[in-house]
């Protein structure tokens, strides 16, 4: 793996062109430096004294902050903070930066709150995303590890003094999450991240299960960390005879196989995400059983790993909507019956 690249941050690969100055003393000056080539559109406003960067110094693309540093005597000193659009994004130490043994270290500027990020030195993959202690900058609270390999999450926990001392989500190879309460399972199934909480979240299908039996009590599909279409169990993991059928749902949204497998059969509107097979291989999606279905739509690239969709005998189907780079990688599209399809 390729070691994690920080030119960007140094400015290394930038050319430069023309500067201007204003004096501000007869050693000082206010300079500022253009670019030329791929970064045309990014100059550098920083103070200068015998004509060596001294002071802040501040990088904008299109006169929108996107760096801001301190050097002293032509060397970076002290923290920076990186911008994105115009939004503080990332704080980092020069120091941590060209450490050569250590973990990157960033605290990012989250909707939910700043958190500390640690990035793979060799891979540049995020190994950690979290609470932290200010003052050491390890981990400490609330905080989740990832694999330095696949950047997939391994698992979730509160930490202390940077070692986990309770495992709260576990997650495992083929893409299931293990949730746990006082060391007891209590679900197992899909899952999905939450950026507006920067949690782990159940979603799709899955199983809550009783800690005291360990079996499962609901199966279902899930929405974002709440029920959706499921069925109960007895108390031996049998699913109830009795159960009552699954509501009726006339707008379902479907994120995931799980969801979808679950849908009520009287569903009469169906919308896949664009999430839905874009990062996972799919069987072929056949909606035929859905007979009640009046519209269907699919986002911009979902299905985008379904070999095949089949859309036949629906005879209330009055509209199918497919957004671009949706069924990508399909060979085969059955459309048939009643009704009027737009693509």
């Amino acid at each position: 793996m390729e070691p994690f690249q920080f030119g960007y941050l140094t400015l290394d690969g930038y050319v430069e062109g023309d500067h201007e100055s204003k004096r501000l003393s007869n050693t000082r000056e206010l300079r500022i430096q253009y670019f030329q080539e791929e970064h045309a559109s990014e100059y550098v406003v920083a103070e200068y004294e015998n004509d060596v960067m001294n002071g802040e110094a501040k990088l904008f693309n299109r006169t929108v902050l996107s760096l801001k540093w301190t050097c002293e005597q032509g060397k970076r000193i002290g923290n920076f903070t990186v911008y994105r659009n115009g939004i503080a994004w990332r704080d980092g130490n020069w120091l941590n930066l060209f450490d050569k043994y250590d973990d990157i270290c960033f605290i990012e500027n989250c909707i939910f709150g700043k958190e500390m990020v640690l990035i793979d030195r060799q891979s540049g993959i995020p190994v950690y995303r979290g609470n932290y202690s200010p003052q050491s900058h390890k981990r400490e609270g609330l905080g989740c590890e990832y694999s330095p390999h696949t950047g997939k999450p391994i698992h979730y926990g509160w930490y202390v003094d940077d070692v986990l001392r309770e495992l709260y989500q576990e997650f495992s190879e083929d893409g299931m999450m293990y949730e746990y309460k006082n060391n007891q399972a209590v679900y197992v199934g899909e899952y999905k991240y939450n950026p507006q909480s920067g949690r782990f979240v159940r979603d799709g299908k899955g199983n809550e299960i009783d800690p005291s039996s360990h079996l499962a009590v609901w199966s279902g599909a899930w929405v974002m960390g709440k029920k959706a279409e499921g069925v109960a169990l007895d108390d031996r993991g049998y699913y109830k005879v009795n159960a009552p059928a699954q509501k009726e749902n006339e707008e379902a949204v479907v994120r995931g196989m799980g969801a979808f497998r679950t849908l009520p059969p009287k569903t009469k509107s169906l919308v896949f995400d664009a999430s839905f097979g874009s990062d996972e291989e799919l069987p072929s999606v056949d909606l035929s059983a859905l007979e009640y279905l009046q519209q269907v739509s699919l986002e911009d690239g979902a299905l985008a790993s379904c070999p095949g969709l089949t859309v036949s005998s629906l005879k209330f189907l009055t509209c199918l909507t497919l957004g671009s780079d949706c069924l990508e990688t399909a060979s085969s599209c059955v459309l048939s019956g009643e009704g009027e399809k737009e693509a």
